[in-house]
């Protein structure tokens, strides 16, 4: 039995305008799909000043004050993209609001008068109570330096997915516009930081494409399906390994080409490793770790490579790490420094979400410090001696500590806690190991 319109909280139907006026304003989306370009700008000047602020050796001076003043020119596009997400936000859900209220009155007066059951309406009239006001969305904006818009992009793009799914499974009896979720938000955030901001133009073009094209669909009959159907690609299991490359070759040719990546190849490999531990979730915990472990080589390898590449960069970074490593010789002192600095890292792991992510960029940061440290051994006369920390045994064991710790992450709340608790146990059991070897291994080095 279908609902009525009182039921649902709206008017009588011979108490609305008939015809309702069409006032549903259409985007203009290459205008939207601007947006990435003084973000990517800005990242780019930031990295540089970066750079510049690390660059204190006295070869790099004159460069660096050659680099500074227009580094800092192009930090002012900043300025603009926080601006323009502002405004962007403000008219995107100005007209999303606008449209889900006129929207739900007037495919009430269609389904009346057709006899179809009206109860999708329900759902329908509810997603503009959750919906943010457009002042909300400037103010976020505004005062946040535009980092919510990306997320408030997401929101506006699964709000009129799922209004267009419930119009169309109404007027046509099936679904053709696809679902997004917090899966397709990480991997557009991914993508956008792995092109230093220009996924974002694409990103604004697809979601106002979208909303533009549910209005010609469902309200004007002119188009049949939508054109962005298939975000399900996310499902691939190419994708990550598409991504590891694609993250690795964007920053090797950005630094061939004399631009300074770090640290948004670290944050950009560290997101996909997140992204790759919840994406994988589903699989038998062993099977997870061992996934995981073998991300966890590649992506060392893939950071070695850009560290390598960017050595000129970064040799005052490099210096830094080297003189904050533990100073100590005996295996004790030694092997409890280890630990206790891996230990921190294999504890965050197991904090769902935002400890993953920790895991992840203090795994890349590794990564990228060891292609440092090759680049300082090589440039220095020693060749490439220094590979084979990567197939050392103490690196096994800790990586495979990391990934016992991040495969427990996404299932603390769908395990019991003695479950957790025992595969955590025996990460902390597997990182000591490691971390006595590693103690051994060193004092082992320093003796011959």
């Amino acid at each position: 039995m279908g609902l009525d319109g009182n039921e649902l909280g709206l008017p009588p139907i011979d108490a609305l305008p008939e015809p309702i006026v069409r006032r549903y304003k259409r985007f203009t989306p290459e205008i939207y799909g601007l947006l990435g370009i003084p973000l990517a700008i800005a990242i780019i000047a930031f990295m540089y000043l970066l750079v510049a602020s690390l660059m204190s050796i006295e070869e790099n001076e004159e460069a660096t004050s050659l680099l500074l003043p227009s580094a800092l020119k192009l930090l002012l596009f900043g300025a603009l993209y926080i601006i323009g997400s502002a405004i962007i936000s403000y008219v995107m859900f100005d007209r999303l609001n606008h449209h889900l209220h006129y929207s739900v009155l007037e495919s009430y007066i269609r389904a009346k008068k057709r006899g179809y059951n009206v109860r999708l309406l329900f759902r329908a009239s509810l997603l503009k109570k959750n919906t943010p006001s457009p002042i909300t969305a400037l103010l976020l904006n505004l005062f946040l330096l535009g980092i919510p818009f990306p997320i408030l992009l997401w929101y506006f793009e699964k709000t009129i997915r799922e209004h267009s799914r419930l119009e169309e499974q109404l007027f046509t009896g099936r679904r053709v516009t696809s679902r997004i979720d917090a899966g397709n938000l990480l991997l557009d955030l991914l993508l956008t930081g792995v092109t230093l901001g220009l996924w974002l133009c694409y990103w604004c073009y697809r979601a106002t494409k979208i909303y533009n094209e549910h209005i010609d669909r469902v309200h004007r009959g002119v188009v049949e399906q939508p054109s962005f159907t298939a975000v399900a690609s996310i499902e691939s299991n190419t994708i990550i390994p598409s991504m590891i490359l694609l993250v690795t070759g964007v920053y090797t040719l950005l630094l061939i080409a004399g631009i300074p990546v770090y640290p948004m190849a670290v944050l950009s490999m560290a997101s996909l490793y997140a992204y790759t531990v919840y994406r994988l979730r589903h699989m038998s915990f062993l099977k997870h770790t061992f996934i995981l472990l073998g991300l966890e080589y590649t992506i060392l390898a893939c950071l070695g490579l850009i560290g390598f590449t960017g050595y000129s960069f970064y040799k005052a970074l490099f210096e830094q790490v080297e003189e904050s490593l533990p100073r100590e010789h005996d295996l004790l002192s030694l092997t409890t420094a280890i630990f206790q600095n891996n230990l921190v890292i294999t504890l965050a792991a197991i904090i769902p979400y935002i400890g993953v992510l920790y895991a992840g960029f203090a795994l890349s940061n590794t990564g990228f410090v060891f292609g440092l440290i090759l680049g300082t051994r090589y440039y220095s006369g020693e060749g490439l001696g220094s590979l084979q920390l990567f197939v050392m045994p103490h690196t096994f064991l800790e990586l495979l500590a990391y990934a016992l710790a991040s495969a427990i992450a996404p299932r603390v709340f769908s395990q019991s806690v003695k479950t957790s608790v025992k595969q955590a146990l025996l990460a902390v059991a597997v990182l000591f190991i490691a971390a006595v070897v590693e103690s051994y291994t060193i004092i082992l080095v320093k003796q011959g």
